[in-house]
């Protein structure tokens, strides 16, 4: 008997048959999705273990590729033939990377594995000479002597002296594993290394290609679109963290100095935390002052002052001359903008307080660029007036 496909009945038949098999299908993945979710968290587990050496290749290629280019443009520039101009200044940049590196491995590395294990060591007796400046505070203030105020205090004095304890023993016993884990990614290194080396090298072919193909799928109107898209993307987001990543060296090198200049008791374990902290925009300097002043307070006073204050100068430093030159016109966010969109972006965790302001600036340059589209380019502001006047000689 022959079959008439296109006939009613049987295109019927055929959308009963692939209705009836996605309903099964759908069934047995909900029952199964438990099964379902693991496995491909699994497989999502190996995937990024696989690539992470590439990704991390991607990004050093991506941070050093102004550098690169810098070199390629005016110091290698009497080298005529293109390859061999991108060559050595890829050499140069990596030589000059390895050799801070490898300094840093030497030296700072040993001293602040040593910081560290020396302020474990004597962590209680800091934290008892702590209790014994708070004991005198609450006997000699009226207010705070009082038995409820007092038992709230020392309560959470205690907690905090608990939490010290623990994470510092944590720390501690995490160096011995973090270093036999650091000489067992070679190989991945060597990966990551290899990776921003090809791609430093083509990066300029491999952008030309993404054009070609771009324009290819989409028309010329849509695909010059795409390429805006793509190009305040990358101002934005390339600016934004290199120039996070140069303030927060700048203030481990600054920091540091001055820190050992005045003796300040762990230099480069407190530089290293403001350093750190420092990436986190607004919050990230207060929560590093506060725990650099508040631990170098458990070991003499006079320093805990001098920290406060350098740090106090440091950040308005940063903040009105070092991070506006930097950052240049890249995030061009007002303060208020800046605290929502770090406040919001902590609901995903520090990654989100790093990159909320580049995506919040990455929106609002997009939204500018539909309003002056739709109502014209925004009005420059006026002039201001002088507040004197410029005498003629």
């Amino acid at each position: 008997m022959k079959i008439d496909w296109k006939s009613k009945e049987a295109r019927t038949a055929i959308w009963v048959f692939v209705t009836v098999a996605a309903i099964i299908i759908f069934y047995r993945v909900i029952d199964d999705i438990d099964d379902l979710l693991g496995a491909m968290r699994t497989g999502l587990g190996q995937a990024g273990t696989v690539l992470l050496p590439f990704v991390v290749g991607a990004a050093v290629s991506y941070i050093l590729l102004p550098l690169v280019r810098t070199m390629d443009r005016r110091v290698f520039r009497f080298i005529r033939r293109d390859r061999l101009r991108r060559g050595a200044s890829v050499l140069a940049v990596y030589v000059l990377l390895l050799t801070c590196v490898g300094w840093l491995l030497s030296y700072l590395v040993p001293i602040l594995v040593s910081n560290v294990q020396d302020f474990a060591a004597n962590l209680p007796a800091y934290l008892e000479k702590g209790n014994g400046i708070a004991v005198r505070l609450l006997d000699e203030n009226a207010i705070l002597s009082q038995p409820a105020v007092r038992r709230a205090i020392e309560s959470g004095m205690e907690r905090v002296g608990l939490l010290l304890e623990e994470g510092t023993q944590q720390i501690v016993q995490a160096v011995p594993g973090t270093v036999k884990k650091v000489t067992g990614v070679l190989t991945d290194s060597f990966i990551a290394f290899m990776t921003s080396v090809y791609l430093l090298m083509d990066m300029e072919r491999i952008k030309q290609s993404v054009k070609r193909l771009t324009r290819s799928l989409f028309q010329n109107e849509r695909a010059e679109k795409l390429f805006l898209f793509a190009h305040d993307a990358d101002r934005i987001f390339g600016q934004y963290i290199r120039a996070r990543l140069f303030e927060s060296l700048m203030v481990f090198v600054v920091t540091l100095a001055g820190y050992s200049a005045y003796n300040v008791p762990y230099a480069v374990l407190f530089a290293l935390v403001g350093a750190i902290t420092n990436i986190v925009p607004f919050y990230g300097p207060i929560v590093g002052f506060l725990i650099t002043v508040l631990l170098v307070l458990l070991i003499s006073p006079a320093k805990a002052l001098f920290a406060g204050l350098f740090i106090l100068v440091l950040q308005q430093l940063d903040g009105y001359v070092i991070g506006p030159k930097v950052m240049g016109e890249g995030v061009n966010l007002r303060p208020f903008w800046v605290l929502l969109a770090v406040s919001a972006g902590g609901a995903f965790g520090l990654a989100g307080m790093v990159l909320g302001v580049p995506v919040a600036a990455f929106i609002g340059a997009q939204l500018s660029r539909f309003t002056a589209a739709r109502v014209g380019p925004k009005p420059t502001e006026p002039k201001k007036k002088r507040w004197f006047r410029r005498t003629r000689e």
